[in-house]
């Protein structure tokens, strides 16, 4: 039986629908039987009983954050299955070094990007004290970056991210692309709200910062909103709003088109 291929726009409307019908998942910890009935009954939902039961059992979400904020992370958490859905059977890294020697991936320190970055090594800012005061200084785009930990993508990703800040004439600030899973469980346990099962663990996916623009540029924050929310209406992205970062995933569907 072949699996169906939810558009990213039909599955956020899916989304809302089940939100709508179980609103009081938010006010406790974990699901209700009932949402669990509706969600398996949902083939990109079926695993999202474990996924969850997974993130809460790090998280205890009732006593660490308002109703507000377990509502939004919920929301998250829903939005990005369609992600680890589209890429379900996809290559992962078990270690960092796996990453290091993968001749598949691109290095982002061997080639010239579009696209900025800071560094992280060993966890730590890889930048001087002095630099980072300067970036505050100038008011930079990467004053607010967290880092990148591990600066690779496999070659499609690469060039979409290259093609996003040439169509926009911007060079955006990326944050996270590929984590290993010993990567992903160190910010677990680091205390870090991020799905147990990432997508970011298949290298298709990308955070970029939003906040620089939402305070010094919002006329290009609109921009880049509305060119990535075209290319959700297309279907070549999953594109999840966080309010700090933007999170998107590249349909596999569209892989072909940025191999050169």
């Amino acid at each position: 039986m072949t699996r169906r291929e939810y558009k990213p726009k039909e599955y956020k409307a899916l989304v809302a629908k089940l939100l709508s019908e179980n609103h009081e998942i938010c006010r406790i910890k974990g699901l209700p039987n009932t949402f669990y009935r509706s969600a398996q009954g949902v083939e990109v939902l079926s695993n999202f009983d474990y996924v969850f039961n997974s993130f809460v059992n790090e998280f205890p979400l009732s006593h660490l954050m308002s109703h507000e904020q377990v509502e939004f992370t919920f929301k998250v958490l829903l939005q990005q299955q369609l992600d680890s859905y589209w890429y379900s059977g996809f290559k992962t890294y078990s270690t960092n070094l796996e990453i290091y020697n993968d001749d598949d991936l691109v290095c982002f320190k061997d080639v010239d990007t579009k696209f900025q970055y800071l560094p992280l090594e060993d966890g730590k800012y890889k930048t001087s004290l002095l630099k980072r005061l300067m970036l505050k200084i100038t008011n930079s785009p990467l004053k607010y970056s967290t880092g990148v930990f591990l600066p690779y993508a496999p070659y499609p990703m690469f060039n979409f991210l290259n093609k996003i800040c040439q169509d926009l004439d911007t060079s955006l600030v990326v944050t996270n692309v590929i984590r290993s899973i010993e990567y992903q469980e160190r910010l677990l346990k680091q205390g870090h709200i991020t799905p147990y099962e990432s997508s970011h663990l298949y290298g298709y996916s990308v955070d970029i910062d939003q906040k620089w623009y939402k305070k010094n540029d919002p006329q290009k924050h609109r921009q880049i909103v509305n060119y990535l929310t075209k290319l959700e209406d297309d279907g070549q992205v999953n594109f999840v709003d966080y309010g700090h970062i933007w999170h998107i995933c590249l349909s596999p569907c569209f892989l072909s088109l940025y191999f050169n």
